[in-house]
């Protein structure tokens, strides 16, 4: 995945664009309405940045899936399509990034006490790399 896929994924990528880098319920603000419930702001962008949209869109699926189990499919439902030469490509590496960068933040900050510890983000990111291999 990474040596073969890389030049098609991360190098065809499209142009930035404004990343919020933490979009999950819990920075969504939403309303009552006449006619339902709308979206009405979005908070925390202390990790916001210029990325890749499918690298962005991976990581609002990373956290959704993890916090409610089956909501990714709903959220690619609702973006469209993916404006990328391999969507499917695409969102599986940018996965596998973020759940890497999610050990190492556990890790990091002590939650997980050493580097074989078991734990929800390594059996998904065995799952990941299992269903990707190299």
């Amino acid at each position: 995945m990474l040596d073969d896929d890389f030049p098609e994924i991360v190098l065809e990528s499209d142009k930035p664009v404004f990343a919020h880098d933490d979009l999950h319920p819990g920075n969504v603000l939403a309303m009552e309405t006449e006619t339902g419930i709308a979206i009405s702001g979005l908070i925390d962008f202390g990790n916001a940045r210029a990325s890749c949209a499918v690298m962005d869109l991976a990581k609002t699926i990373f956290i959704c899936e993890h916090e409610q189990p089956g909501s990714g499919s709903a959220i690619l439902e609702g973006y469209g399509p993916l404006d990328h030469p391999v969507p499917d490509r695409a969102l599986a590496f940018y996965t596998l990034l973020h759940r890497v960068i999610m050990w190492w933040w556990l890790r990091y900050i002590g939650v997980l006490n050493s580097p074989h510890a078991e734990s929800d983000v390594m059996t998904a990111l065995r799952e990941t790399a299992e269903a990707n291999p190299l």
